[in-house]
């Protein structure tokens, strides 16, 4: 009797021994292969795209589309100090943000400084710092002197009605001569320089401008009397003088 309870005893630890080692639920799934060429292949790791930031110039740059002179100040009252050509970058130093000027360092000259006009400016980096430009004063334009031109005066007018009014003495065997004799005309010149006196052909006597008269020819014959000035003489008028 004591033997028969030691076996039962002994089956139900090995009954519980069993029962240990069954999955919960009671059912042990046995995994399906996979067929050959169906298996599912793990795609690798998704690489991660690297972003490459360029900086910008720590110093601002300006280039241009188009050719532009850069001047000694705004305007093209200033003069020229270089072109700034496409393709060439230079130094910004400074703005005038109300002219629309940009001043840059001349590429290859030193200190030197100068306004580049905005139109066709293309600006590269931190412009908002730039400080504000104060033009210069404007110059005063060198006038080159020039030869001052004088007009070539116009002919003197020719005297009008020439009077000759005088005493006759008569000489036997002589010509005849004057006492108190007056040749007179009238001036229409506002030009002339003087008046010249002739008798017969030849020039007996030159008179200053607006000279009206002349006093004590020499005798009989005819009398004539013009205007003169630098550019010429004008019409002779003559009086044929005879004692009655």
């Amino acid at each position: 009797m004591k033997t028969k309870q030691i076996w039962i005893a002994i089956n139900i630890l090995i009954l519980a021994a069993l029962a240990c080692n069954v999955p919960a639920g009671g059912a042990t799934e046995t995994p399906t292969p996979a067929t050959p060429g169906t298996e599912t292949p793990t795609p690798p790791p998704a690489e991660t795209a690297t972003i490459t930031l360029t900086p910008s110039p720590t110093i601002p740059l300006v280039s241009v589309s188009t050719a532009t002179y850069c001047r000694t100040g705004p305007r093209t009252v200033f003069d020229i100090v270089f072109t700034l050509d496409v393709g060439i970058k230079a130094e910004l130093v400074g703005k005038n943000t109300a002219l629309d000027y940009w001043i840059i360092r001349v590429p290859g000259g030193g200190s030197s400084q100068c306004w580049l006009w905005g139109q066709y400016a293309v600006t590269e980096g931190n412009v908002a710092g730039l400080p504000e430009f104060i033009p210069p004063p404007t110059p005063i334009p060198t006038l080159t002197p020039t030869h001052e031109f004088t007009p070539t005066p116009a002919l003197p007018l020719a005297p009008s009605d020439p009077t000759f009014i005088a005493a006759c003495v008569s000489i036997p065997f002589s010509p005849d001569i004057f006492t108190g004799a007056t040749l007179s005309w009238t001036d229409n010149a506002d030009n002339e320089d003087g008046y010249r006196i002739y008798y017969g052909s030849g020039l007996i006597d030159t008179l200053g401008p607006d000279a009206e008269s002349f006093s004590t020819p020499p005798g009989t014959g005819i009398y004539g009397v013009e205007a003169f000035n630098s550019t010429g003489a004008s019409a002779r008028k003559s009086v044929d003088v005879d004692c009655p």
